[in-house]
């Protein structure tokens, strides 16, 4: 799976060929959290039967690099499946050959879930306030030969980010396809959506269409 908290290198994406992580993994709508955040805590992850991953955590819930103001945890779990390939340990091999395949088949799904809590400091007046927030994400990877694609959205809530009391809801997606021409040589197409709204009102909304070619040059 490749698709998970910023906690875990795993989620989609994060084996990026662009400069930019996807919207998925970046995309911020309340200044309060990003998957891709790092952070300090324990998680507890395997694989089950080749094809199953799953991965689950309790953190501080702030960067790891600044100390945490409250005793509040925030938790998270994620679980992707694959379907065909050797599974997601390399160990449900079908074949007897010792050579290296040239060629890969196979889809994965995944979900995962983000529940945190962050002490926001109110502009005007200096006082410290909560929001309780949510992140949800579904994801879909599907490998063909030299071409890969993948994609997946992560729907958003936070209950008081702007200490007024409404509900800030969002979303971010992305889907991008990778195809090998050569060894050497691989393309790359992305093309992701943020939108965030409060009480119908809309307060960020944007798309990116992002080509990209990578060359191995030696």
């Amino acid at each position: 799976g490749r698709f998970e908290p910023g906690i875990t290198d795993g989620y989609t994406g994060t084996q990026r060929l662009t400069m930019s992580y996807p919207l998925g993994m970046d995309y911020d709508a309340t200044g309060t959290w990003k998957p891709r955040d790092p952070q300090s805590g324990i998680e507890i992850n395997g694989i089950l039967n080749h094809h199953l991953y799953y991965a689950g955590g309790i953190v501080n819930g702030e960067s790891k690099t600044i100390a945490d103001p409250n005793d509040r945890k925030d938790v998270y779990l994620r679980l992707a499946y694959q379907i065909g390939d050797d599974g997601l340990d390399g160990r449900d091999t079908s074949y007897q050959s010792q050579e290296i395949k040239n060629w890969y088949n196979s889809i994965s799904v995944g979900a995962f879930t983000y529940i945190g809590s962050r002490d926001k400091i109110q502009l005007t007046g200096g006082n410290t306030y909560n929001n309780n927030f949510s992140r949800y994400g579904f994801d879909v990877q599907m490998q063909i030969s030299n071409l890969d694609m993948y994609g997946g959205i992560v729907l958003g809530k936070d209950d008081n980010p702007d200490n007024d009391l409404k509900a800030l809801e969002s979303n971010a997606l992305f889907a991008e396809a990778d195809y090998s021409f050569y060894p050497w040589l691989i393309g790359a197409l992305r093309v992701e959506k943020a939108y965030s709204w409060k009480s119908n009102n809309d307060k960020d909304k944007y798309i990116n269409i992002i080509p990209h070619i990578t060359i191995l040059y030696r």
